[in-house]
């Protein structure tokens, strides 16, 4: 009898240790579900029945974030470790990701989380809001997207950029200059403490891509269609879709974009690899065709980045699949 107790004895005590402290990081072996497929190939980075929120690639890891924490994975496919709120997260629902030197900042539904050297540290943000996007600066900023407004973080210190409009995306391009799209405000262009109206035409913005030194800006307009903005020097272009666009993303030297369920990639008319259906150009705007590149896939692909001359592609239920362009 005594032999039977002392396993529960353990586990009891186990447990109510945990609630004095941070639960001990659990590290996985090897991922055993490398064969979920996506039409980009195989979901390597599982997620179980997780969605994908947000994804950041670093040299030693690549982060994910989903609706039930965040994982970390090896190059090589295993898991090393999942944090929650055990760990020190504010919220186990991952909203953002950006990584800034050697510290990784993580957006919840909780609030603003930085980790660092092996432990979380929470950020208390100077508005009240949901975190909607994050972006990294080259010079050890952070842009700090939220539905009530935007904020910049830098040596310690938070800067109230803009209040009263929705963030729902960020992007800074190639010259370092700083984009953010609205829900209902438009684009605007932000540095040296201010924020100014791009006047591009487009009330809701839902995607950002810069590619070269163009940026391409995708929005939904109130009858439910999509509409593409190519801004190309002081030149601008509008493109017309049937169903909005979810995201935007360069890669391989093109523009790719993701639209009522299929991932489709833009190629200018005059290339013999055009075909597909060509965008509906307004004005002068250059020719371009959508070739599709996947076909609809279920669940739906979440989330998207590139970096290490792969494309990351999240999605709702299988994890993250890593493209390389010829899979």
């Amino acid at each position: 009898m005594l032999k039977s107790l002392f396993p529960i004895i353990l586990l009891v005590a186990a447990v109510l240790g945990s609630c004095k402290k941070p639960q001990k990081v659990i590290y996985y072996s090897k991922s055993y579900y490398t064969m979920k497929s996506t039409p980009f190939g195989k979901a390597n980075f599982f997620t179980e029945s997780r969605t994908v929120t947000a994804i950041q690639i670093t040299e030693g890891a690549v982060w994910v974030g989903t609706n039930k924490g965040l994982l970390q994975f090896g190059h090589d496919f295993s898991v090393k470790q999942i944090m929650t709120k055990n760990e020190g997260l504010p919220s186990n629902n991952i909203l953002a990701l950006a990584w800034q030197g050697d510290t990784l900042f993580a957006g919840t539904s909780g609030g603003l989380a930085v980790f660092s050297h092996g432990s979380w540290q929470n950020k208390s943000l100077p508005m009240e809001g949901r975190i909607t996007s994050l972006a990294a600066t080259d010079k050890g900023g952070i842009w700090v997207g939220l539905n009530s407004g935007l904020v910049f973080h830098a040596f310690g210190r938070f800067l109230v950029y803009k209040k009263g409009v929705h963030v729902t995306t960020l992007k800074i391009s190639s010259d370092g200059k700083t984009y953010v799209g609205t829900e209902k405000s438009g684009l605007w262009r932000c540095e040296q403490g201010s924020c100014s109206d791009m006047n591009i035409g487009l009330t809701s913005v839902t995607a950002l891509e810069s590619h070269g030194k163009s940026l391409w800006i995708a929005g939904k307009v109130p009858d439910g269609s999509g509409k593409i903005k190519l801004i190309s020097g002081s030149k601008r272009y509008t493109y017309v879709t049937d169903d909005p666009i979810d995201w935007l993303q360069s890669f391989k030297d093109s523009i790719m974009f993701y639209s009522g369920g299929s991932v489709y990639n833009m190629v200018p008319c005059a290339m013999k690899s055009a075909k597909g259906f060509k965008l509906k150009a307004k004005g002068t705007a250059p020719c371009y065709f959508a070739n599709i590149n996947s076909t609809k896939f279920p669940p739906k692909m979440t989330v998207v980045t590139q970096a290490r001359n792969y494309l990351w592609v999240g999605t709702g239920s299988l994890g993250v699949a890593r493209f390389d362009g010829t899979q």
